[in-house]
């Protein structure tokens, strides 16, 4: 088979062209759908930057969806990084593992938290919680998800589009407790900046300020008692 200068296939051209018609040409002569670049990444995974009718038919062709290309990423940690929400509705539909980590350990929820792509980071997130990875005890939304997991982005997002910053999960613990827990300064400040109550309790009777105090959050600990 031919390839370009960078070892690219015919295949992996047209995939990353969106070149639909050109696709089916070459799948019909036999071209094999999941060989790799000298990048090792598929086809699939060239088209994922934004070509949804040719991921759509490389997937009804037999792609794999979940196969690891650079950096053990994804066709989905690619559209997702680049915040291509029909694309990443897409290879969810046909299979694609939204938990699946590359080698800096980034899942495809975390790149799009991270880049701000948050209708991507909401699409991802449900799909998490729809299949069990999702401690809705502990997180209750996705406010609470995003104070856990760092992602700022997230956090100011959900607020402009109007979350609860007050909202409490299954122990009573706002996402102020979360990120004074997790030690999430810059959280915490947009948090503070939000209105949360500083004095909320959980269950447990302990504000955000008791649990920083308590696991020796100490950068959290000196932003609370500025606030109080």
């Amino acid at each position: 088979m031919k390839l370009t200068k960078k070892k690219k296939t015919a295949l992996h051209w047209a995939a990353a062209r969106g070149l639909t018609g050109v696709v089916k040409a070459l799948l019909t002569r036999g071209t094999p759908i999941d060989s790799l670049d000298n990048f090792k990444r598929t086809a699939l995974y060239s088209a994922a930057k934004g070509h949804t009718g040719v991921v759509e038919q490389l997937l009804a062709w037999g792609a794999s969806p979940n196969a690891f290309g650079i950096a053990n990423s994804t066709a989905l940690h690619q559209a997702a990084a680049m915040g291509h929400i029909e694309v990443v509705r897409v290879l969810l539909s046909r299979g694609a593992t939204s938990t699946a980590s590359d080698n800096p350990k980034s899942t495809a929820l975390d790149l799009a938290a991270n880049r701000g792509h948050i209708d991507v980071a909401e699409v991802l997130i449900d799909r998490v919680t729809t299949f069990g990875g999702f401690d809705t005890s502990r997180y209750s939304t996705k406010l609470h998800w995003g104070a856990d997991s760092d992602h700022i982005g997230l956090v100011k997002a959900m607020l402009v589009r109007g979350a609860g910053v007050g909202i409490i999960n299954a122990y009573g613990r706002t996402a102020l407790h979360i990120a004074a827990d997790k030690d999430r300064c810059e959280v915490v400040k947009v948090l503070l900046d939000r209105g949360a109550n500083i004095d909320a309790k959980d269950d447990n009777g302990n504000t955000a300020l008791d649990l920083a105090i308590r696991f020796r959050e100490r950068f959290v600990v000196g932003l609370l008692l500025q606030w109080s």
